[in-house]
């Protein structure tokens, strides 16, 4: 199974593929269904995507859902200190970059 490019269109804007970013994955425990947050700083476009596509066919984690951040939008420092919060119905509702929607909520895991 592929995972979710949960990537927002917006932040894409302007944004070359050697452009560097923060890839942000969150892998799946299959047995627990507990999700792991990864950062992965100074990635360029094109290797998050890679990078995804590696995760998604190996491991005992399955890679759920990424997102790539461009360094000119928010820095890895930034990411990583981020709250989260706030309701949701999809992944791209939550404001913060380093936030996805769990059961309705703007989470990290």
């Amino acid at each position: 199974m592929e995972a979710e490019n949960i990537t927002k269109p917006n932040t894409l804007t302007n944004v070359h593929e050697d452009d560097e970013g923060t890839g942000i994955y969150w892998f799946k425990d299959e047995y627990s269904g507990q999700l792991e947050q990864v950062f992965v700083p100074r990635i360029k476009l094109t290797r998050a995507r890679e990078l995804a596509d590696d995760f998604s066919k190996a491991g005992k984690q399955r890679l759920d859902a990424y997102r790539w951040v461009p360094d000119q939008i928010e820095s890895a420092q930034s990411l990583v200190s981020k709250p989260c919060g706030g309701s949701c119905n999809k992944n791209l509702d939550c404001v913060d970059n380093a936030c996805r929607c769990i059961n309705g909520r703007c989470q990290r895991k």
